[in-house]
């Protein structure tokens, strides 16, 4: 499969290239290599602060990967909120590889999890966060983006 068939949003703003590990229950880790196409980019550059995105898509293909495990497609998931940001580094530059490691913390049955994010780029940490999440189930999507 390709990325974008985890990723249930436009491929003009998928920002993960490759899975590199997908362990169920536990974690996943992607990669990424900046890119002049980057949507994010201004004056050549990727700020950190908007790595919160890459963050939380590594953590949309991860539920990706376990609702296919389970039977299910993808669907809509929402980056609730973020604590304990912390920023290494002020910019990422075209060329740079990103490698994210997201684990689960906390996943309850309605959907709410929590997870601690890890962002290296060119093997050194540059950025973490734990990042709160709501992957709710079909029917609720549904009924959101109807409103």
């Amino acid at each position: 499969m390709m990325i974008s068939d985890y990723l249930p949003h436009s491929s003009a703003i998928t920002l993960i290239d490759e899975i590199l590990e997908f362990i169920p229950c536990e974690s996943i880790k992607v990669r990424s290599v900046i890119n002049e196409q980057n949507p994010f980019l201004e004056d050549g550059r990727f700020h950190t602060q908007k790595a919160i995105e890459m963050m939380a898509q590594s953590l949309g293909i991860y539920d990706s990967k376990m609702r296919e495990l389970r039977g299910e497609k993808a669907i809509f998931g929402f980056l609730l909120g973020s604590r304990k940001f912390e920023i290494f580094r002020p910019y990422f530059k075209v060329g740079d590889e990103i490698v994210i490691i997201s684990k689960c913390s906390i996943q309850d049955e309605s959907g709410f999890g929590v997870y601690d994010s890890e962002l290296f780029v060119n093997g050194e940490l540059d950025a973490r966060a734990v990042l709160n999440v709501m992957s709710p189930d079909e029917e609720f999507v549904k009924k959101a983006l109807s409103e």
